[in-house]
């Protein structure tokens, strides 16, 4: 993002000179020996220019420099929301990978019980041992998301530090609620 805005930054400068005329150039040249023309003899030569350019040529290359400039800032611009855009999307990220998160631990803590009144109930004749061995499986399946969600947090975190020029390392806290604004 710095560096295009210091394209852009370049490109608009650029129009304050371009329609500019030409500098001027000056150059002289001295003789050793002074040159023999026939009314005098000449020591030194000294020569002034200044281009004059088409008006109309000027006027389509500043025209020209102004359109690059403003697309210059146009590519800055989407850029910039673009950035912007995916930190947002990767900050609603995060929070919704922690809300699963917890819901995951609520689940987890609820089928622990299940599973302890199961065994009990197996114990005393009252169950059957498939409902324990179903139950376990959930657990593990459980415990496989709670993972999932956890490397996924990680990987946003890094993807939100790579956006905001960060270390991948750098913590971050996630957000624990969430301020939704509608477009307008």
């Amino acid at each position: 993002l710095r560096r295009m805005q210091e394209e852009a930054a370049a490109a608009w400068a650029k129009t304050g000179y371009v329609t500019k005329l030409p500098d001027p150039t000056l150059s002289g040249m001295f003789f050793g020996d002074s040159m023999m023309f026939v009314p005098d003899r000449q020591l030194a030569e000294l020569q002034y220019m200044q281009m004059i350019p088409w008006i109309g040529r000027l006027k389509a290359e500043g025209q020209q420099a102004q359109f690059v400039a403003m697309a210059a800032e146009n590519d800055f611009q989407a850029e910039r929301l673009r950035v912007i855009g995916e930190l947002r999307m990767a900050w609603f990220k995060l929070y919704v990978l922690n809300k699963q998160i917890s819901t995951t631990q609520a689940d987890q803590a609820q089928l622990e019980s299940l599973i302890k009144t199961a065994n009990a109930r197996v114990a005393t004749g009252d169950a059957q041992p498939g409902d324990v061995l179903m139950a376990t499986l959930e657990m593990s399946s459980l415990q496989q998301q709670l993972l999932g969600h956890r490397q996924q947090i990680v990987a946003t975190a890094a993807e939100l530090n790579r956006l905001a020029g960060r270390e991948s390392r750098f913590p971050i806290t996630p957000p624990a609620t969430i301020d939704a604004e509608l477009p307008q």
